[in-house]
């Protein structure tokens, strides 16, 4: 007990220390000059998927094996910041958006924990496997890694900034098209690997809290671009938000089991290009319906500190819905307009 105490207690200190570091939106603006958008896409269900962004000449990534031409648009680092319940902590996806042929692909990848929350999507990528195999200890439990498409959609960002409250954070990073296709592989091949588990009704990974979570992923993707592993970020202090002239390797921030200081670690690499924020409800409530300026509204988005009570959000209320569904009919992502843009 005394062990899991210090254990947990080393878990919450550090994730303040993590955001004593942080820079602040507006240092990533100003200094880094990150473009930042505020996005309301999932909350209206506006999908990047509707775009005709594939449908003009480009020059492929690659071939793929039927000879159809891919391209690489854009990777992204998703980091869902805390809420009520499990998502205490965040959560660390990966978003992936391509062309093969004129089709557009918006796929994300995660891994989650096998609860009751997740059996759903489980048992719809399985609809084979036995009810004694779901249901025994192979399976509860388990990490389970997903691939979903289109998630800005209502039924994936939107619930997480709805159900749970919490704002997501999308840092689109500047990455070379193979440097992508890469991280693209690796993610099929993983699901390629639990496929084959599943198919043999053999025991998944355990999901272990801090041991083997959401983060390993993400941060075991990332590491092995070799052009990562040699990134320097400035070194500072956890007492302190002033920066030493001492220099460490990305990657040993980057090693991390928590979301939030995957993300930290990110913003200290300068590999962000573009920085895309769906608001929490209540912070849309605050921005979208108090018509807060751009720069209020970054205030309010800042990466929040830890917190062991994260609150649910008041339900939209009828004049809200109205306003929602009316006044934002023509709103078009600004990821789209982005994609559009530097195609």
């Amino acid at each position: 007990m005394k062990y899991l105490t210090t254990f947990i207690l080393t878990f919450i200190f550090i994730g303040f220390s993590a955001n004593l570091c942080a820079k602040s939106l507006f240092h990533q603006i100003k200094e880094d000059r990150v473009k930042v958008v505020i996005d309301y896409s999932a909350i209206i269900n506006k999908q990047l998927i509707e775009q005709d962004i594939c449908q003009k000449h480009y020059t492929p990534t690659k071939y793929n094996a039927l000879g159809e031409p891919i391209k690489m648009l854009g990777f992204a680092n998703v980091y869902m910041g805390s809420g009520p319940g499990i998502s205490k902590f965040g959560h660390l996806a990966e978003r992936f958006v391509y062309c093969i042929g004129n089709q557009l692909n918006d796929i994300y990848f995660d891994g989650v924990k096998l609860s009751k929350e997740a059996f759903p999507f489980f048992t719809n990528d399985y609809p084979n496997a036995s009810e004694e195999y779901i249901n025994s200890k192979k399976v509860i439990g388990a990490i389970y890694y997903r691939k979903l498409q289109n998630p800005t959609q209502v039924s994936i960002y939107g619930n997480d900034s709805v159900l749970t409250n919490r704002n997501i954070y999308e840092q689109w990073l500047n990455l070379t098209e193979n440097e992508i296709l890469t991280l693209l592989i690796k993610n099929i091949e993983r699901i390629e690997r639990q496929n084959l588990l599943v198919n043999e009704q053999k025991e998944l990974p355990r999901f272990m809290g801090l041991l083997n979570n959401c983060t390993y992923q993400v941060t075991e993707d990332l590491i092995s671009l070799p052009r990562i592993k040699n990134l320097f970020i400035p070194k500072k202090n956890n007492n302190s938000k002033e920066i030493n002239d001492d220099k460490e390797l990305l990657t040993i921030t980057l090693n991390s089991v928590i979301p939030k200081s995957v993300y930290f670690a990110l913003t200290e690499s300068n590999l962000t290009k573009l920085l895309v924020i769906y608001p929490s409800q209540e912070n849309m409530r605050n921005i979208y319906f108090n018509k807060l300026s751009f720069e209020n509204s970054i205030k309010l988005l800042e990466v929040p500190t830890l917190s062991l009570n994260p609150k649910l959000a008041q339900n939209w209320n009828e004049l809200e819905l109205s306003s929602l569904s009316s006044e934002l009919t023509e709103y078009q992502s600004p990821l789209a307009k982005f994609l559009n843009q530097n195609f």
